[in-house]
């Protein structure tokens, strides 16, 4: 018997953590029918190309009819490029709800390009300042 068939046995038997763990690590998980939930109890870390060789990508890809969701408990959620872009493409509405403040800070210039209407409503005083204003130019 090899290495692979022995993990999914212990898998069959011993349904627990650690052999499905051992089981994505080693071999990963391809055309699962199943659904499958991982708990893991403590810090965890995947490190993806960390010899940094060229092209090589990490991609998630989700079929049609399904969703991803993040949801944090308690804490904050970062997202840091120490170097390149973020790129956002949405085929349909980009929504956000924003419970506190929105602060955004753009250290190069800003440009928006809106191919319908804009609309905006503020219950509070609005301020616009800048070295010259031009509404109309």
């Amino acid at each position: 018997m090899d290495w692979k068939s022995l993990v999914l046995s212990l898998n069959k038997i011993f349904p627990r953590i650690f052999f499905r763990v051992q089981s994505l690590l080693i071999y990963g998980i391809t055309n699962q029918g199943n659904g499958t939930d991982i708990t893991i109890g403590g810090r965890h870390k995947l490190y993806i190309n960390k010899d940094g060789a060229t092209d090589n990508h990490y991609d998630i890809q989700v079929g049609p009819n399904a969703n991803i969701n993040i949801q944090i408990d308690k804490g904050d959620m970062n997202v840091v490029l120490k170097d390149g872009k973020l790129n956002t493409n949405v085929a349909g509405d980009y929504n956000m709800k924003i419970g506190g403040n929105m602060n955004l800070d753009v250290r190069g210039n800003k440009t928006e390009t809106v191919s319908g209407n804009k609309q905006s409503n503020t219950t509070g005083t609005v301020i616009h300042r800048g070295s010259r204003i031009d509404l109309n130019p």
